[in-house]
């Protein structure tokens, strides 16, 4: 399916149906939510935001969203969308998601590529079920089909000093996560 195709999904808010077209095709999901209207300038994250839908949300974040990304027409990010709209939950959630990306963390516009965070206080320990290639300080860190890595409650990856994963490190070599290596249940 094409990324405007699934835009227009989100349009309709069929999160249900996104999410087991994310999970069967993991890179269209990607640039789906990479997708900007040409006209409005919205995203499937706008759409999410308007719909208050936390599946929604989770799903773009989790895939690599812009999360500021103003609208053409009145220049609305997807927090103010769902503020405008009264969507108190989604509001929080997307505050949360923006804190986890500082310049280092930020997705890349590559569709291929999944997306970072450096929400450490949110760590939990997941498997790698299908080799990934993760965003990081304007580059990518590989981690292999099989491996362990850290995520954030998004499911990004957390990554630390010099594209460090498993466990992500701090400048000094220190943890900056500890979750006691135990698997989670995602």
């Amino acid at each position: 399916m094409s990324a405007e195709s699934l835009y227009f999904k989100a349009k309709d808010g069929l999160w249900d149906e996104l999410k087991s077209i994310f999970v069967a095709d993991p890179a269209s999901g990607r640039a789906a939510v990479r997708f900007v209207k040409p006209s409005s300038g919205w995203t499937m994250l706008h759409q999410a935001a308007w719909w208050g839908s936390e599946d929604g949300v989770r799903l773009c974040v989790a895939n690599g969203a812009q999360l500021t990304l103003a609208s053409k027409d009145n220049r609305e990010t997807p927090l103010q969308v769902a503020k405008s709209r009264g969507h108190l939950h989604i509001v929080a959630l997307l505050e949360r998601a923006v804190t986890g990306t500082g310049s280092l963390w930020m997705p890349l516009e590559d569709p291929t590529i999944w997306p970072s965070s450096c929400s450490w206080d949110e760590a939990r320990l997941v498997d790698v079920d299908a080799d990934m290639v993760v965003a990081y300080a304007g580059g990518r860190v590989e981690i292999p089909k099989g491996a362990k890595r850290y995520a954030d409650s998004f499911g990004r990856t957390l990554v630390g000093w010099h594209g460090t994963w498993d466990p992500p490190l701090g400048m000094d070599g220190e943890r900056m996560c500890d979750t006691g290596r135990q698997l989670s249940e995602s």
